[in-house]
């Protein structure tokens, strides 16, 4: 509508001369919410058919064309509305390492307020988990809103996550090995990405990730959660180097953060998504 004028003074008229309990978007969901009711009516009416009745098999290749459409249907709802939200986020951020978020299968998995632990300080960081991106951004605001400024953009096929154990104020952190920096030619394969999920799970296996009485996973975090218990006034890091640059001994990263969370809960959702892409991203990236 924005960039056909005359189509938006039509619908805004349609909209004021509109009478009664529905609005527009109202009567465009109608034929959907009809076809969902089809299923119903097909089943009800394949339970009082006789067994005999030559139109019986008819009926069933019906309801199952039905079903297989409201499927595809449902799926290009789900790929629309991932799209929409990687293009808001795509507006959203300027800067010199602006990138463009918006690539075909792209979907995004969790985001949320994390506290980056820097060399001598404590940094608030809005970080997004896609199929096969962990962005790290800082939040701020301009004259048209609130804006992000990307500061690593980090391939899930180059990084590494490992848990950090809870020590005095350390809490729910995972610690990121980058192998391959968003300008390197010459990345180095992380040994990683060849171990077992039986690794992941044995490490947090005390950590249950909670439900809610409807059966959905509780831990993806979101604008409304409150910020990781780390994060205070005082910008200095009380931990030291030698914490920032463990690393393996197999490969040399990069770069190394520690990231921590709002809850143990969060920390195991993104550890063990991030996990689970890797050793399937021949099929998902």
């Amino acid at each position: 509508m924005v960039k056909n004028p005359k189509f938006a003074a039509f619908v805004k008229r349609c909209s004021t001369e509109v009478r009664g309990a529905h609005s527009i978007p109202d009567y465009v969901a109608k034929p959907f919410q009809r076809l969902l009711k089809y299923p119903l009516l097909l089943k009800e009416i394949i339970k009082y058919t006789s067994a005999s009745d030559p139109e019986l098999p008819v009926i069933k290749e019906a309801l199952a064309i039905l079903l297989s459409a409201i499927e595809k249907i449902n799926s290009n709802k789900a790929h629309s509305d991932s799209l929409r939200t990687l293009i808001n986020l795509n507006r959203s951020i300027v800067g010199t390492k602006q990138k463009n978020l918006v690539h075909p299968g792209r979907t995004l998995i969790f985001e949320a307020l994390l506290v980056k632990i820097e060399k001598k300080s404590l940094e608030p960081r809005k970080c997004f988990l896609f199929n096969d991106v962990f962005l790290e951004c800082k939040e701020f605001k301009d004259a048209t809103g609130d804006k992000l400024k990307i500061i690593k953009y980090m391939s899930l096929r180059y990084l590494e996550v490992e848990d950090v154990p809870d020590k005095g104020d350390l809490r729910d952190a995972l610690r990121v090995r980058i192998f391959k920096d968003e300008d390197s030619t010459n990345p180095r394969r992380p040994t990683f990405l060849h171990s077992s999920m039986s690794d992941v799970f044995s490490t947090m296996e005390s950590q249950p990730i909670p439900t809610t009485p409807g059966g959905t996973a509780i831990g993806i975090p979101s604008h409304s959660v409150s910020q990781p218990a780390l994060f205070n006034n005082n910008t200095q890091s009380p931990y030291s180097q030698s914490t920032l640059d463990t690393h393996s001994q197999s490969s040399q990263p990069h770069a190394i953060a520690l990231y921590c969370f709002p809850t143990p809960a969060d920390k195991k959702a993104w550890f063990t998504k991030i996990k689970y892409l890797q050793e399937n991203q021949d099929t998902l990236f």
